[in-house]
């Protein structure tokens, strides 16, 4: 086993042994130093000797574990925004386990389990790892592996972290001990149940190795490796990890690590004969039922019945219990605007409306002044500090919903980052949330200065969003709505209208006169933007009121400068003039260089402050603020050096790591980028002038990569506003990225 935890197959357990603190503490910390390991409840667990301290290089890490760099990926996330940026290793003294209060009974040690196994008199048993709730099908493919090698059955389930979304572990518990103890489906003494103290990291096929060396360790002599082991999708929907590279894996090193894999099988219900059999045991033309993941939540959703054969019904009574139709959860309507746009308004005269025809259903107002007094008296309105405020909303909000409550949260709500994690919060009760964003103009919002602000703001310089703070209009809102476009009502019904469509509320309540599709359809209406339009910012544009910025990325100076020259000459979107070039913000490709002055009275913004190593993370509380701060720098320089129905042009590689905040900011912004070829050579001169200063040319690479990668994820993200030329360094690459932009509308 030496040998594997150097060569290959798993540097997933390289990390495992090691502490991953603060900075705070790790400042505190040296060679020699006890550290005191504590669980929840503060009770010392364990101590750390203290041999090694060391600054990680977490892309490495990344590629190395998960064999990706992408952040969508739940253990890249997990490691780039949450782990510490220092590492500790040493050697552990044990001094108690940690104890648990909910299922002591099923807490097993391998010792244990192993010593259960022989009281049950199983030679051989196969374990069957779950992160979720058993249906029929799961019970029949542990069944059948059982009868196959003539052993026993361990259901081992891991009750730590896992994946986003899941069935929380108690509610699933409870599930597994239905079917065991129900005695409908394994003989007596034929399965037991275990609980498996870990955190799923979404590794793929080095997870299920590690997984089959854990179950090993419990003794078994089988297990059950499926169809992408520990696998997860991308953002963009598509596996990190080939369907059948963990059971390839594990039989790769089945000998070694002393335990047989045993494939999951598809099986299916045969109706004519009222069983489940494997697929290639039934017979031609036999008739198969099944049901996806996607229609049994629909099921669950609406209420529908589940039919025994697919699932237990005790495992749906507990299910129903937890997730009724979705009439009877709660749900969240989360708002976002300027001062002034309305968001207040709209959101009394939701509540007024909700009351009257839920006059028993709890609902809470959040409104963003009320808890500035009460829940976030001690923040300020720094970025970090507004983050944090709108975070606590959210979860404030996602208590309400779990409960089956309504929560109505108007708050200006500036940054994409708490806004996501507000949705998360909520999202992971199994209640609806619905992001309206207020987007009256700025404008519009000055003219009406319902408190005064704005009038303060210009007198004192007093920060204000929009104005002198950032504010991104958000990328993922169910509706947009012009509240200078759209009177109070009818806002009000297009919310209700949303969420009688979705099926939180029953048409009646809703005041809806047909299907939910009819009521989706209602969306149409003027000033409405509703999900699902590719570029939800982009298309709040309006090119005779709102500054536009062309922002020219490459990798290297040189080609920033010849895409800028190309767009300057060529690029004419209608209703828009000649591009003036008085605007160019130049952003230096080295490490540690200050950019210019952008904002404010002689303020500058040191770039490498946001950007320390590489394309810098998108998420993450200081650096999502830093990135947020420079990219408000960049548009304003545009905003304050233009007019409007004018196009400032900006340029620079580094800018390629604030286009998406830009982007969020700045509804009229474009950009045209040249992307390195894909088969530079690794020492070639792009890769030497994009990487930050002091990188090897390994890391160049990686970066060149990167920046290729993160482009093309933009172009997806926003299509209508990103043009990428052909991965070349010759001028008509940049030709062509501008002629797409001057063709445009």
């Amino acid at each position: 086993m030496t040998r594997l935890l150097i060569t290959g197959p798993l540097p997933l357990l390289m990390t495992r042994l090691l502490l991953l603190p603060r900075a705070q503490l790790a400042a505190r910390v040296s060679k020699g130093t006890e550290v005191a390991l504590r669980d929840r409840f503060s009770n010392l667990v364990a101590v750390l000797t203290v041999s090694d301290k060391w600054t990680p290089d977490k892309a490495l890490e990344a590629r190395s574990v998960f064999g990706t760099e992408d952040r969508s990926h739940p253990g890249v996330g997990f490691l780039f925004d949450e782990a510490g940026p220092v590492y500790l290793g040493g050697s552990l003294r044990a001094l108690m386990r940690p104890h648990h209060y909910d299922f002591p009974e099923l807490r097993r040690t391998p010792a244990q389990v192993r010593e259960l196994a022989q009281q049950h008199g199983w030679m051989r048993f196969v374990a069957f790892q779950t992160r979720n709730p058993m249906h029929r099908a799961h019970i029949e493919l542990t069944k059948l592996a059982g009868a196959e090698v003539g052993a026993g059955v361990l259901i081992h389930p891991v009750v730590g972290m896992t994946k986003p979304g899941d069935v929380e572990y108690h509610i699933r518990v409870r599930c597994y001990q239905a079917i065991i103890d129900g005695g409908r489906h394994y003989p007596k003494g034929g399965a037991m149940l275990s609980l498996l103290p870990l955190a799923m990291r979404m590794a793929g096929p080095r997870e299920a190795l590690w997984h089959a060396i854990i179950r090993k360790n419990h003794g078994a002599t089988h297990f059950i490796v499926g169809r992408d082991h520990a696998g997860c999708k991308s953002s963009g929907g598509d596996d990190f990890y080939g369907p059948y590279d963990a059971q390839e894996l594990v039989a790769r090193f089945a000998d070694e690590i002393g335990i047989t894999m045993v494939k999951f099988k598809q099986v299916s219900y045969v109706a004519s004969q009222s069983r489940y059999l494997p697929d290639d045991k039934i017979p031609a033309g036999a008739s198969k039922l099944a049901i996806s993941g996607t229609k049994f939540r629909a099921m669950m959703a609406s209420g529908e019945p589940i039919p025994e054969w697919f699932s237990d019904p005790d495992v749906i009574a507990i299910l129903r219990r937890v997730s009724p139709p979705l009439p009877q959860r709660g749900f969240t309507v989360f708002f976002s605007g300027l001062s002034g746009s309305g968001k207040s308004t709209i959101a009394a005269a939701l509540a007024e409306k909700l009351r009257s025809v839920l006059p028993t259903r709890p609902i809470t107002m959040l409104d963003g002044d009320v808890v500035r007094t009460h829940l976030s008296k001690n923040l300020g309105f720094s970025t970090a500090d507004r983050n944090t405020n709108i975070a606590r909303i959210g979860w404030v909000a996602a208590s309400v919903t779990r409960h089956g409550g309504i929560a109505i949260a108007p708050t200006i709500a500036p940054f994409e980052l708490s806004r996501q994690q507000s949705r998360a919060m909520v999202s992971e009760t199994g209640g609806g949330f619905l992001l309206v964003h207020v987007s009256t103009s700025l404008a519009e919002c000055m003219r009406r200065d319902v408190k005064g602000l704005y009038h303060k703001a210009q007198e004192t310089g007093m920060k204000i969003t929009g104005l002198s703070h950032p504010y991104e209009n958000p990328e993922q809102a169910e509706l947009t709505i012009d509240a200078e476009a759209v009177a109070v009502e009818d806002s009000v019904r297009y919310i209700l209208a949303w969420l009688h469509g979705k099926g939180y509320l029953e048409g009646k309540v809703a005041g809806a006169r047909g299907s939910k599709e009819d009521s989706m359809a209602v969306l149409s209406g003027a000033g409405i933007l509703s999900e699902g339009a590719p570029d939800r910012v982009g298309d709040m544009c309006a090119p005779a009121r709102d500054v536009g910025t062309i922002y020219a990325v490459a990798a290297t100076p040189k080609e920033a400068e010849l895409v800028l020259r190309e767009v300057n000459g060529k690029a004419k979107p209608a209703g828009v003039q000649a591009f003036p070039t008085s605007a160019v913000v130049a952003m230096e490709a080295q490490s540690g260089t200050p950019a210019p002055a952008m904002a404010g009275k002689g303020d500058s913004v040191t770039v490498d402050a946001a950007w320390p190593t590489g394309l810098p993370a998108t998420s993450g509380a200081k650096l999502e603020d830093a990135r947020v701060e420079v990219a408000w720098a960049i548009f304003t320089k545009a905003r304050g050096e233009a007019k409007p129905g004018q196009v400032t042009a900006a340029h620079g590689p580094r800018l390629a790591a604030y286009l998406p905040e830009i982007l969020r900011i700045q509804p009229c912004a474009r950009v045209v980028a040249v992307l390195p070829a894909e088969g530079d050579a690794p020492g070639s001169a792009v890769h030497a002038a994009a990487a930050p200063e002091g990188s090897s040319v390994t890391d160049a690479h990686h970066y060149a990569k990167a920046f290729r990668a993160a482009m093309e994820a933009l172009a997806k993200r926003f299509p209508s506003r990103v043009f990428i030329g052909d991965a070349s360094k010759t001028p008509t690459s940049a030709a062509k990225a501008a002629k797409s932009l001057s063709a445009a509308k």
